[in-house]
C-alpha cells in the first residue's frame, strides 16, 4: 500500500528561518522523495519537527497529499 507522509527537512534551513517541506512516498519498504514549494516556519513546528495541527501550512500538505492520491489511483498501479 502506497503512503504519504510530509517530512521537514531540517539540515536545508533557509536565512529567513523557514525549513523545506518534502513528501515521502513509501511502497513496499522502498521510499522516495519529492520536493515541494512549501516552507515550514518555526511557528508551524512543534518541538519534534512534526507540522502543527491547528497550522494553515497542515491544510496545504494534507490537500497536496490528497491529490498525489487520487492521481496515484487514477493510474491504477497493480501492486502486485
Amino acid at each position: 500500500m502506497l503512503t504519504i507522509n510530509p517530512e521537514i527537512v531540517k539540515v536545508q534551513r533557509q536565512s529567513n528561518e523557514c525549513f523545506t517541506v518534502r513528501l515521502r512516498f513509501t511502497l513496499n519498504r522502498k521510499m522516495k522523495r519529492v520536493s515541494t514549494s512549501l516552507f515550514a516556519t518555526p511557528n508551524d513546528l512543534t518541538k519534534d519537527f512534526k507540522i502543527k495541527a491547528t497550522s494553515p501550512l497542515k491544510k496545504e500538505v494534507n490537500t497536496l497529499i490528497q491529490s498525489y492520491q487520487s492521481k496515484c489511483a487514477k493510474l491504477q498501479i497493480e501492486l502486485k
